[in-house]
């Protein structure tokens, strides 16, 4: 039987399939916004089974379509770590708009405009990278239910009385001289580089070359996650020391 995985990511993907002497015997690549074909044994053998599989799943990067394949309950199980995801950035939502939102000066260079978290703070939250097509399908389903008042912070007491439990526009003031960067914000870029840097450690070599992208950073076709860890961690090192 086979399994038709949808990969809605900007990157192509991939999974090296071992022979019966233990050897990699070929590599199956899951193009970017393609649909491929695997058998059923593939999937359950080196997809379900991989922490770095398991996560495209939960965040929707990869999809599968055939449902009838898997079967009523695999489907339902990818539904919900999707859910999964999307309740944590509700969750980054409550956070950044409890701490001022766009207001707060420490947050606002790692916000879009419109007070949502951009790539590298989701990144450093999410402890993984998260495709930039998902984040985006994240940001646009949160501004579209807080339109309609989903994600409204008030409650309403039975005689009808509404209480606001939300957030309070913080103004948060920066005292520093002519020509000098706050040393609040400096110390707070920092916290987020050494975050990023310690992420790096966990990261398999698909995440690793995504990051690396990200950063503009070169790397030859054969590199090795031990090479390609020690560029970004080095590249992030030198932002940090440039604070």
């Amino acid at each position: 039987m086979d399994i038709l995985i949808h990969n809605n990511g900007s990157t192509p993907l991939y999974i090296q399939v071992k022979g019966a002497d233990g050897e990699i015997a070929r590599t199956i690549f899951f193009e970017d916004h393609t649909v491929t074909k695997i058998g059923q044994e593939i999937y359950e053998k080196y997809i379900i089974t991989s922490p770095f599989f398991k996560a495209r799943l939960e965040d929707g990067t990869i999809r599968v379509l055939n449902s009838d394949a898997l079967g009523e309950s695999a489907v339902k199980q990818s539904e919900q770590l999707h859910e999964i995801a999307y309740q944590k950035y509700v969750d980054m939502m409550k956070k950044i708009r409890s701490a001022g939102g766009l207001a707060n000066k420490q947050f606002a260079p790692y916000l879009n405009a419109d007070g949502t978290p951009k790539l590298e703070l989701l990144n450093a939250n999410f402890g993984r990278n998260i495709d930039p097509e998902v984040a985006e399908q994240f940001r646009t389903r949160y501004v579209a239910e807080a339109g309609e008042g989903m994600h409204e912070d008030t409650l309403v007491l039975p005689g009808g009385a509404r209480v606001d439990t939300g957030h309070r526009d913080v103004d948060v003031k920066f005292e520093a001289e002519d020509g000098e960067e706050d040393e609040t914000e400096v110390e707070s870029n920092n916290d987020f580089i050494d975050k990023q840097i310690a992420s790096v450690k966990n990261m398999k070599l698909a995440d690793l070359k995504q990051m690396a992208d990200s950063m503009e950073i070169e790397y030859e076709p054969t590199v090795t996650e031990r090479q390609l860890r020690s560029k970004i961690t080095t590249k992030l090192r030198e932002q940090k020391t440039e604070e």
